[in-house]
């Protein structure tokens, strides 16, 4: 009997701590959310001091979650985008003020779960980020805190490729950059002469206007959508593979496509698995189930792109 009513005692006193626990929260979880939303109106500020009002639109783009519009005598003047992720330090919350014309006008992080004293160090680096949003890579990360910058990193891919989507001036070698470390600038070959898939060729340079390698353009529709007229439109890719001096890829993009993003998405690591490889002997993408005519497509680039080179 006395064990019995210990249990209900402490059944009682369980259900009582979690009633106060819950009337707790349903207090402070207002509070804390208001809280947060000043401290992120003092840094849209701080981007924008010239700021007089805000829309702001709740999106969904990798990591970006809010994409706030800056505004002044109601007209756009620049842009914030937020985004969060979490590491096995716990949540980062970090925001991208832009102008209309992609320059950076600051890098904050809002929120934060990582430890205090590690994360902070970033700070000073994000602090000092400027130029084109296109041009941002990202921070190198600091030894002992490479958990926080690895996330950090992974928002800021998110926050650029959101970004430049909003700016004027959209930077037009951002594909190059990223696929030739040293990319200076880019000319058409004019002796090359274009196939039916394989339609440019351009001679990359760097500072010291040294060739460091080549790009390709190459560009068709999936054989399958040519011979059925209404979905001709959803076959479509266009490629840029990027090759060095020994004729070994340093990195394909996609440059534009009507492929189904669910099922040619999955091609990205194929890609990424190529760099590096020689592409006449062994540049070959593995097909991914369920994804096998987005698969076709780009062998097919490839292989028109390997007899291009082997014929050169």
């Amino acid at each position: 009997m006395k064990i019995f009513k210990t249990a209900i005692v402490l059944t009682l006193v369980g259900l009582l701590c979690g009633a106060l626990i819950g009337t707790a929260n349903y207090i402070t979880a207002p509070i804390i959310e208001k809280n947060k939303e000043k401290e992120a109106m003092k840094a849209y500020e701080g981007f924008f001091p010239d700021l007089e009002g805000i829309n702001e639109e709740e999106i969904s783009a990798g990591k970006v979650y809010v994409k706030v519009e800056i505004l002044k005598s109601d007209e756009i003047i620049g842009y914030v985008f937020k985004a969060k992720g979490t590491n096995p330090r716990g949540l980062v919350d970090l925001a991208i003020a832009v102008d209309l014309e992609g320059n950076i006008k600051g890098v904050k992080i809002l929120d934060t779960e990582n430890t205090p004293g590690f994360w902070d160090q970033y700070v000073p680096k994000l602090n000092e980020i400027d130029g084109l949003i296109g041009d941002l890579k990202g921070v190198d990360n600091i030894s002992g805190v490479t958990q926080t910058g690895a996330l950090l990193n992974d928002l800021i891919k998110d926050i650029v490729k959101e970004a430049i989507q909003y700016t004027i001036i959209i930077d037009e070698d951002l594909l190059y950059k990223e696929v030739f470390d040293g990319f200076d600038s880019r000319e058409e070959d004019e002796t090359f002469e274009a196939t039916d898939l394989v339609i440019k060729k351009e001679i990359i340079k760097d500072e010291d206007e040294e060739v460091i390698g080549y790009a390709y353009t190459l560009q068709g529709t999936t054989k399958e959508f040519l011979d059925k007229d209404y979905k001709k439109e959803y076959g479509e890719l266009t490629l840029l593979v990027g090759l060095d001096l020994d004729n070994k890829v340093v990195g394909i993009r996609t440059v534009e496509t009507t492929h189904t993003g669910t099922y040619y998405d999955k091609y990205q690591e194929e890609y990424d698995e190529l760099v590096g490889v020689e592409l006449v002997d062994d540049a070959n993408v593995d097909l991914v189930g369920g994804s096998t005519v987005s698969g076709d497509s780009i062998q097919e680039l490839i292989d028109a792109l390997k007899e291009v080179i082997a014929n050169e």
